[in-house]
């Protein structure tokens, strides 16, 4: 007798699994030659809940499809991923901070220039260091949200 919970978390695995892999542009083909099958069946018994995965598939799959392999099983972020995210957030949180605080400096430097001091050379240290850490900021926002994109969250 087939366990109702067990046949259930595989045609969600199998979801999750056809979803991700059109999303990321692979075939079923190269799938399978990616996780050792002869066929390409395979794999679309796996997507319809048909098949088990085994292991060591597993691992080729969440490499090939470069996703976290906790999310590709539960369809749930890791306890890792949960942890890290209010650190990130915060980082980031911190880093607009002295961007804003760089842009105060600048502006007030404009202001005294504008009334003959001459700060030419901290303007442009200053705008480098704004244009140093959004293009940081942006990179790092961008790098965590491509990870987090294929299971439906984003910070």
């Amino acid at each position: 007798m087939k366990n109702k919970n067990n046949s259930n978390d595989t045609a969600l695995f199998g979801q999750r699994l056809r979803v991700l892999r059109k999303n990321r542009g692979v075939s079923q083909k190269k799938l399978s030659e990616k996780c050792g099958y002869k066929r390409s069946t395979s794999i679309s018994n796996i997507e319809k809940g048909n098949a088990p995965v085994h292991i060591s598939s597993l691992i080729a799959i969440a490499e090939l499809l470069d996703i976290d392999l906790h999310w590709l099983i539960t369809g749930k972020l890791s306890a890792a991923v949960v942890r890290l995210r209010p650190y990130v957030t915060s980082f980031l949180a911190y880093r607009y901070m002295e961007i804003q605080e760089y842009e105060k400096e600048r502006s007030d430097l404009l202001v005294k220039q504008s009334q003959g001091e001459d700060h030419s050379v901290r303007l442009q240290e200053i705008g480098e260091k704004i244009e140093y850490e959004r293009t940081n900021c942006h990179r790092l926002r961008e790098f965590i949200n491509e990870a987090l994109e294929p299971m439906g969250e984003k910070i």
